[in-house]
């Protein structure tokens, strides 16, 4: 078998990777997250995208180790995904996001919520 392949890597030139460096941008800032104030307490405000649309959100207690994730309106296709008990009502549509491993930083955070809502919706077109 070896003898077979022995000439066709001598026409298939081997080539070394490109390595293409990461963005050294905090993904919320790439994405658009703005720090505001809420009652003199500090937080971030942005959008949870996905390939879907884009849902609004809030990261209260940013510079804490304990930052609380909102989104506002969460897409009804979250409804039957088995993450849905992480999403809690907390009243004028907004949800506050529970996980089971807390994030070890914010761009996780959001990263980890983008993720779910989009299974969300793989899995809402695969069952209809």
């Amino acid at each position: 078998m070896a003898t077979i392949l022995t000439p066709l890597k001598k026409l298939l030139p081997r080539r070394r990777p490109i390595q293409i460096k990461r963005s050294t941008k905090p993904y919320l800032k790439e994405q658009g997250w703005r720090h505001t104030y809420e009652n003199g307490q500090p937080q971030l405000e942005g959008y949870y995208r996905t390939r879907y649309g884009s849902f609004y959100g809030r990261i209260q207690n940013p510079s804490s180790s304990k930052p609380s994730f909102y989104i506002k309106n969460p897409p009804k296709e979250l409804d039957k995904h088995s993450h849905r008990s992480c999403f809690t009502d907390r009243g004028n549509g907004w949800y506050s996001v529970h996980f089971s491993t807390l994030p070890r930083d914010l761009d996780s955070g959001v990263l980890h919520i983008e993720r779910t809502l989009n299974e969300a919706f793989v899995l809402s077109k695969k069952t209809a």
